[in-house]
Parts: structure tokens; C-alpha cells; sequence
């Protein structure tokens, strides 16, 4: 617990870091202008500097242009220590419960030869092994969405470089996410059509997956919310449905994937078909596509909001800073729970 406890604490210690790090950037950003006037770059590094001192700056592991890749990462921390924090959990949850369905692997095999020597062989404890039978049609479709997904985000920082271009910049977001949104929302309508076919497992051990999917979803009822009360002000009809489709899209989704968690394949028929795979393996990459765009693309869209305006700066930092690195832990949580039902729904059940 205490282990746990700990993990929280660092999760909350990065979101105040994050925020706070965030709103001094912006202050000093708006004391150089106002001292300065505009500057050709975003932090000009090498204003006061000599040219060998510049040269310096620039080359350094720690120079300006790393540092700028700083706030990619803090989600990745944020989400690394909610996840260590469930695991734990389910550590202490498990202690002192007996389990009498062990399936112990046999490491070594023992060989009786004709002239009576006995020979043992090792087996490797490590085997991986993938039946990609009835999912080459979503997985190409999901490469298809994943290269676009890439390609959009290119040209989205190109145009977000530039002053002249952030409204191309903004609808290329607000297109590729709503694409996606939904799609998503339709496929999980027919994947669940399908998943219900199957089988329901007796023993399924989730209890993580569930939590760790149910944690976020405040967050997004939150965002979204706050979101679309800014918004309304302004009528910007864009924003407010794009708000309303994400929560939709994670209350089906949800349920979905829990269900799915729970299902297996007793028939021979079901292993053989595979009702609902190829949809499923669309939807994990589909998942990982929203995932990535949100990483990149939500700090640096989120600036041009009227929100900041409405809320105050500071205060919707701090709930941008707190709610964005959940909703993106959602997404990848979504696509790994995704990827176990693609294999252990289309097995025999225990």
C-alpha cells in the first residue's frame, strides 16, 4: 500500500510539475515580447550569446531544441505511474488467496532411449506465438488509418509553424479526430453484434483492466463538459460536437471491451470463423491512431481554444494537465485490452 501510495504521489507530483513548468513558459514567453517585440523564434536561445557560446547552447545533449520534446513525455510518466499504482493494487488485493488453477510449464523432458540411457531435454519457458487467421482485412485497413494518421500529423506541424496556416493547421485536427471518432463509434456497434456470438468465460481475471478503464472516464465527462459550456459562449458548433462524440464513443466503448474481456470460444465453429476479429484488429489500431494524434497534436491545438479565456489560464492548465494524460491513458489501455480480447476471446475457455 505503501508502494502504491507512492506511485500516486509521483502521479500527482508530475501533473502539478507539468502545469506549473507550462504557465512559467508562457509568462516569460509573454515578458520577451513585450520587452523585445516579436522574435523570430519561440525561445530565442542565443539572443545574448556569442556565436561560440550559441554554438555551444545548440550542441549540448540538453539544448533548446531537445528540451522542446520535455512536454511529449510527461504523459508517458504520468501514465507509467497510474498503471505501476494498479498493479500494486492488484499485488496486495491477491495476497494470501489460494488459486488451484496453476498450469505449471514442464522445463525439461525427459527421453528413454532404446539402448536405456536416459536423455533430458530443456524446452524454452518463453514461446510466443500469434494466429492471425480472420484479421488481414482490419489489419490493413488499420495500417491504411494508422499511415494517414501519420501523414496528417506532418503536415499539421507544417501548418502550425506558421502564423498564416493555423486554420488549415486546426481543421486538419478537428477532421482527422471526428474521422476517427466516428468510425470507431460504428465499429464498436458491430464488433459488440458480433462478440455476443461467443462464449462467456466463468473465470476471467480483468479486475485491472477493469479499473484501469473505468479511472478515466470521469476525466473525459469532465473535459468535455467544461469544454463545451467555454464553447457554447462563443457557438463554435465544431468544438461542442466534437465533445459530445467523444464521451459517446467512450461510453459504448467501454462496456464493449469489458464484455469482450469475458468472452471465449467453447465451439470449434467460433475458433474456426472468428466472429468479429477483423474488427477488432481495426479497432486496436484505430485506438493507438487517437492515441498518437492526442500525444502531439492536443497541447499546441488546446492554445488556440477560447478556454484559457473563459477559465483563466492557470486554472484550465491545471485541468488540461490533469485530464489530457488520462484520456490518453485510455487509449492505449483500450487498444492493449483490445489486443488480449482478439486473442483469448477465439480460445477455449477455461
Amino acid at each position: 500500500m505503501h508502494i502504491m501510495a507512492t506511485c500516486l504521489c509521483f502521479w500527482f507530483g508530475t501533473i502539478v510539475e507539468d502545469a506549473l513548468e507550462d504557465y512559467h513558459h508562457k509568462l516569460s514567453k509573454k515578458e520577451n515580447l513585450t520587452k523585445n517585440g516579436t522574435l523570430t523564434s519561440e525561445y530565442a536561445p542565443c539572443t545574448d550569446l556569442s556565436t561560440s557560446q550559441c554554438k555551444c547552447a545548440t550542441n549540448a545533449i540538453l539544448s533548446v531544441n531537445n528540451v522542446q520534446a520535455i512536454p511529449y513525455l510527461y504523459p508517458f510518466t504520468i501514465e507509467f505511474n497510474l498503471l505501476i499504482a494498479g498493479v500494486w493494487f492488484i499485488m496486495w488485493h491477491n495476497i494470501g488467496k489460494q488459486y488451484h488453477r496453476a498450469n505449471p510449464h514442464h522445463f525439461h523432458h525427459k527421453i528413454h532411449k532404446n539402448d536405456g540411457i536416459e536423455e533430458v531435454t530443456y524446452q524454452s519457458n518463453l514461446v510466443i506465438s500469434a494466429d492471425c487467421h480472420a484479421s488481414n482485412k482490419g489489419l490493413f485497413a488499420g495500417l491504411f488509418i494508422l499511415l494517414s494518421t501519420i501523414i496528417s500529423i506532418i503536415v499539421f506541424f507544417v501548418a502550425m509553424s506558421s502564423a498564416e496556416y493555423h486554420n488549415i493547421g486546426l481543421s486538419i485536427h478537428y477532421f482527422q479526430e471526428s474521422i476517427l471518432i466516428v468510425i470507431t463509434f460504428f465499429c464498436v456497434i458491430i464488433a459488440q453484434k458480433q462478440l455476443s456470438k461467443l462464449d462467456f468465460n466463468n473465470h476471467p481475471i480483468h479486475f485491472l483492466d477493469d479499473v484501469l478503464l473505468f479511472v478515466p472516464l470521469p476525466f473525459f465527462f469532465a473535459h468535455a463538459l467544461l469544454t463545451i459550456i467555454s464553447e457554447y459562449q462563443k457557438q463554435r458548433s465544431v468544438r461542442i460536437i466534437m465533445s459530445v462524440l467523444v464521451p459517446l464513443q467512450v461510453i459504448m466503448q467501454t462496456p464493449f471491451i469489458i464484455d469482450g474481456l469475458r468472452r471465449c470460444s467453447n465451439s470449434h465453429v467460433f475458433r474456426y470463423k472468428k466472429p468479429g476479429r477483423e474488427i477488432v484488429t481495426f479497432l486496436i489500431i484505430c485506438n493507438l491512431a487517437m492515441w498518437i494524434i492526442n500525444t502531439f497534436e492536443s497541447k499546441m491545438v488546446e492554445n488556440h481554444y477560447g478556454i484559457n479565456a473563459y477559465y483563466g489560464e492557470f486554472l484550465w492548465m491545471f485541468v488540461s494537465h490533469t485530464t489530457l494524460p488520462l484520456m490518453l491513458f485510455y487509449r492505449f489501455h483500450s487498444s492493449v485490452c483490445l489486443a488480449d480480447i482478439w486473442k483469448s476471446a477465439y480460445e477455449k475457455g477455461e
